[in-house]
């Protein structure tokens, strides 16, 4: 696990981050301890028959793979993606 930037709120404590591992992307959620320090909010699955805590992260792929899907994500939201364009900094996504 290596957390990319910043944690980004979504509540009071907590909120999401981007996390690489392997080449892979995720969106993970989590929050930052008393040092200030970003770490994963935990959920326990059953693996054959074994009880394991893991990160709650939400997997996008490789770093293209990755783009692909957040841009598909923002357009959703109703943001548009212009791909070579001169923007305002105003016009940017916050991240």
């Amino acid at each position: 696990m290596s957390v990319i930037g910043k944690l980004h709120k979504t509540t009071k404590s907590g909120g999401v981050c981007l996390d690489e591992y392997n080449e892979n992307y995720s969106i993970m959620s989590a929050w930052v301890n008393r040092d200030e320090e970003i770490k994963p909010n935990m959920c326990t699955v059953n693996f054959k028959g074994e009880d394991k805590k893991v990160a709650l992260k939400i997997s996008l792929g490789n770093k293209d793979r990755a783009i692909e899907i957040l841009q598909e994500l923002l357009s959703q939201l109703g943001y548009e993606i212009h791909q070579g364009e001169n923007r305002d900094e105003q016009d940017s996504p916050p991240f």
